[in-house]
Formats: C-alpha cells, structure tokens, sequence
C-alpha cells in the first residue's frame, strides 16, 4: 500500500473547534502533529465556504447521517445531505478526481441515501462500492450521530461508494 503524506491530507469536522468532545479535540491536534491540515466549522454542502480554491484527488466522506428522520423537501434528509454534499464535492475535485462515501450497508440506508440518484443530482455516473472493513483501520472508532454508540456495534456490514464524473 503506498504511503500517504499527512502534509498532503486536509481533516475537517462539522462541530466547532470549541465545541469538540475531549477525544474529537485529541484526535485533530494529533493529526495536526502529523501535518494534516484540520479544519473546523465545514458544512458537507458547502465545501468552497472553507476550502475555497483547493481541488483535491479525493474526498471522503465516512458515515454521513444527519441524526434525523424529518422529511427536507420531501426528501429524506439523509439524502438531501448526500446529493448537496456531492454537488459541493464535485467543485473541489480535480479532473479525474473522486469522492468516497462510507456508510451501513442495509437496504434502511440505501433508502435513506439513494446514492444513485444523489450520484445522477450532482452531475456522477453511478456510484461503484467495495466493502469497508473496519478492522483493516487500527484504531478506528465510529460514533453514531448524537448518540455516544458506534454502528459498529449495531450493524455488520458496511460499504464505500465511489463517485466519478
């Protein structure tokens, strides 16, 4: 597996700086010791708000969910983040660039996001997949939106998409 340069990575959370859990605010100061540019305050459908210019070779977006079930738009909420997310996402990619969203594979949440028609909204061709383990991730955690549980322990499987234009 090639090596990543932290120097070359860009972190952001949705919270606010001062509004980070203990473990979230340990989490970006590490990766900040490592040279991974960490942002705060970026909404997923607003990317250019905090990046700007910046283009990118990917962009990743791990288990997005908006801790809601209330129709937007008569949509599902769920979805409407994931198509607003991409159609920011595809401003920021370089050419050949493609964008990663990792989510439970359940027909529940192929419901919730409809990535297809998200992926056709935003201008992609239909999204490919591959199963995401997190075992092959050491250390990685998972916490569930508002809640302080992981998916991990609720749900077994779990997907990446990949979308390209």
């Amino acid at each position: 597996m090639p090596q990543i340069n932290a120097s070359q990575l860009v972190a952001s959370t949705y919270e606010a700086k001062n509004n980070l859990s203990q473990e979230a605010a340990a989490n970006a100061k590490e990766l900040q010791s490592l040279g991974v540019i960490v942002l705060h305050s970026v909404n997923a459908a607003k990317l250019a708000s905090a990046l700007g210019s910046w283009k990118f070779d990917n962009i990743v977006f791990q288990f997005p969910h908006v801790g809601s079930r209330e129709p937007v738009e008569g949509r599902n909420p769920n979805f409407i983040l994931v198509r607003d997310f991409l159609k920011s996402a595809a401003r920021q990619l370089q050419g050949n660039g493609k964008v990663l969203i990792s989510a439970v594979d359940s027909p529940h949440y192929h419901g919730a996001f409809q990535f297809d028609e998200a992926a056709e909204a935003a201008g992609f061709k239909d999204p490919a997949s591959y199963p995401f383990e997190p075992s092959e991730f050491p250390g990685y955690e998972h916490t569930m939106t508002n809640e302080d549980e992981s998916a991990i322990d609720h749900h077994r499987k779990f997907r990446t998409w990949v979308f390209r234009r």
